[in-house]
């Protein structure tokens, strides 16, 4: 499966969730570096990349990434096929490919960033 039809999926799975997704891929608004949707959901709230299994994060997209989590915001890299990564590349968590397993490792994910910082 293509990373772009892959992502197409997972949006749609999302949105079936009641998740709000703002997918700016692609789009004459999107600035470089920006992830490629925003997620708005029970579960969470957060910047995605989706990213094949051999496509790199540009130098511009870590940045971005860093920078949004540095601020306190979520965001992450989704790697196909069914990965969550940092923007620096380290695995931080596999998911079975539903949009509502993303959702709620996400919120996994979140937590324990959370107990982190207290």
């Amino acid at each position: 499966m293509l990373e772009n039809e892959w992502a197409k999926e997972i949006i749609k799975q999302l949105r079936r969730c009641n998740s709000l997704v703002l997918n700016t891929h692609g789009e004459q608004y999107q600035q470089p570096g920006w992830p490629d949707v925003y997620i708005a959901h029970t579960f969470f709230c957060g910047w995605i990349e989706f990213k094949g299994s051999t496509t790199k994060l540009e130098p511009h997209q870590k940045k971005m990434i860093k920078g949004l989590n540095d601020k306190g915001v979520s965001a992450y890299v989704a790697r196909y096929p069914n990965l969550i990564q940092n923007y620096e590349g380290g695995l931080l968590h596999k998911f079975n490919g539903s949009g509502l397993h993303l959702l709620e490792t996400l919120q996994r994910i979140e937590e324990v960033r959370y107990d982190n910082r207290t």
